[in-house]
């Protein structure tokens, strides 16, 4: 094995190493919501969307498609820590 190619195992084999760690990270962290903007108070006449960004200084707005209205449904979708997205458990 040449050394460029060992060095690549190596490195291969610390990032799969740590992957566990990461993952066992998540708890603690901000939970990132999809906002699902409605017309009325029906809740049937979708007209905008946005969710949320995780950043290394936590959750942010994101962009919003269509057009904000109070109506609104916040579903959680993730989350937030050190700039890094964790599932829901």
């Amino acid at each position: 094995m040449s050394r460029l190619s060992m060095r690549r195992t190596l490195i291969a084999m610390a990032a799969t190493a740590a992957l566990p760690a990461l993952a066992a990270a998540a708890p603690g962290g901000e939970t990132i919501y999809v906002h699902q903007y409605f017309s009325d108070d029906s809740y049937t006449e979708q007209v905008g969307r946005e969710l949320d960004r995780c950043t290394q200084q936590g959750v942010q707005a994101g962009t919003l498609f269509g057009t904000w209205t109070p109506y609104v449904i916040d579903t959680p979708t993730a989350i937030c820590r050190d700039g890094n997205k964790y599932p829901l458990e």
